[in-house]
């Protein structure tokens, strides 16, 4: 089996005039259809940094990115980036903001009406259906989240990249989004990649665990969960019996790396 991700010997420097600062050293890992990855590590170790990488963002220093088989060398319309905030345009009604990205692509008028209609679906569907003409700043923190993947979803990505999409919300909120989220991800079958500093929430969505360490990051350690434990949503998994020794078991990872 192919892998859709294929992360090789990347790494990555920040460079000045006078200095030169490693940020990622020598990554490599796999991606493969159906994945959900989560990556923790140390504040400023370059979580954000290799998200930015694997979008085409910008070029890494040494290694590659490869997408089923070819080269990353700038942003892929499979590729799907939701980013810590949801940058939904104040101006512009939730449908109108689903719809940005087919909007900026020139689409026809004949796709525009079946994305259109699509997004209508997508928002009902999701509990934003009697919010289609609403601006943002009428919705939740979590409802602008939920329509923020809507609009992600609707340029149909491959692979989703999440940078602590859910950082910004109080903890409750935070617990609910991330379960309806990623079962959204779950449903429409995505590859999904997420960034987060929170290790519960780790252990909750992803089938495996990257730990980075320190800044130049390295993998320091891979946890793979057992398959009946990922079958679970995010919120029954943290009333697992698995849960806390995967948790203990970051933790301990973790805290080594700090």
């Amino acid at each position: 089996m192919e892998p859709m991700l294929d992360v090789s010997n990347l790494s990555f420097d920040y460079l000045s005039a006078s200095s030169c600062l490693p940020v990622i050293d020598n990554i490599s890992f796999q991606a493969f259809e159906g994945d959900f990855i989560s990556i923790v590590g140390p504040s400023g170790c370059g979580k954000s940094t290799l998200l930015d990488i694997i979008a085409g963002l910008m070029p890494s220093s040494a290694g590659q990115v490869f997408f089923l088989g070819e080269p990353v060398i700038k942003p892929r319309k499979e590729i799907g980036y939701m980013l810590q905030r949801d940058q939904l345009f104040e101006w512009r009604s939730i449908l109108r903001n689903t719809l940005l990205g087919p909007e900026i692509q020139h689409s026809s008028h004949k796709d525009k009406r079946k994305t259109r209609k699509t997004a209508s679906e997508m928002l009902t569907r999701y509990d934003l259906g009697g919010f289609l003409g609403a601006k943002p700043s009428e919705l939740s923190g979590g409802m602008r989240q939920r329509a923020a993947l809507i609009r992600t979803l609707i340029m149909e990505p491959t692979l989703l990249l999440l940078d602590e999409p859910f950082s910004a919300l109080d903890y409750q909120t935070r617990l609910t989004v991330c379960n309806d989220i990623c079962e959204i991800i779950r449903t429409n079958k995505k590859t999904a990649i997420l960034v987060t500093h929170d290790l519960a929430e780790a252990v909750s969505t992803g089938n495996r665990v990257l730990v980075l360490g320190k800044r130049p990051s390295t993998i320091k350690m891979e946890l793979v969960f057992d398959p009946d434990f990922t079958a679970l949503s995010p919120l029954a998994r943290r009333n697992h019996p698995l849960f806390n020794p995967y948790f203990q078991k970051l933790w301990e990872a973790f805290a080594h790396e700090k």
